[in-house]
């Protein structure tokens, strides 16, 4: 119940970085303990209009290390343990963590930050 309403959520991007020739690590890459849950995700998964029936687990297993990721941070920061909020060095705390969590979502599909990214912090915001 809670997968196909997370997976309507993360499938569609992840299926279309994978459309995009994105890298997936190859099924026989994956430990075979975790082969059984990710086949039967992948069968819960199809049922989500769009979803392509030839998904390799591979993508499946990003999808899992990437959510590990985020909710590794989250759980860190509701719990405490980058900082109490508003305290000083949490935000910057926090936005090392996400920082990371984007290089690592991005290694993860065989991607790197691009050149041309500007942290929000740093940006120009123009008022109209």
């Amino acid at each position: 119940m809670a997968l196909d309403r997370v997976g309507a959520v993360f499938a569609p991007m992840a299926v279309a970085w994978w459309l995009a020739g994105c890298r997936v690590i190859p099924d026989e890459e994956i430990l075979p303990a975790l082969l059984p849950h990710l086949r039967a995700a992948r069968d819960m998964m199809r049922a989500i209009p769009g979803f392509p029936l030839d998904v390799p687990l591979g993508l499946l297993h990003a999808m899992n290390l990437c959510s590990a990721r985020l909710w590794g941070v989250l759980t860190l920061t509701v719990y405490g343990h980058v900082g109490d909020v508003g305290g000083p060095g949490t935000a910057a705390h926090v936005e090392a963590l996400v920082h990371d969590l984007v290089i690592d979502v991005l290694a993860i599909f065989g991607q790197e930050v691009s050149a041309g990214v500007v942290l929000m912090r740093d940006a120009v915001v123009r008022q109209p």
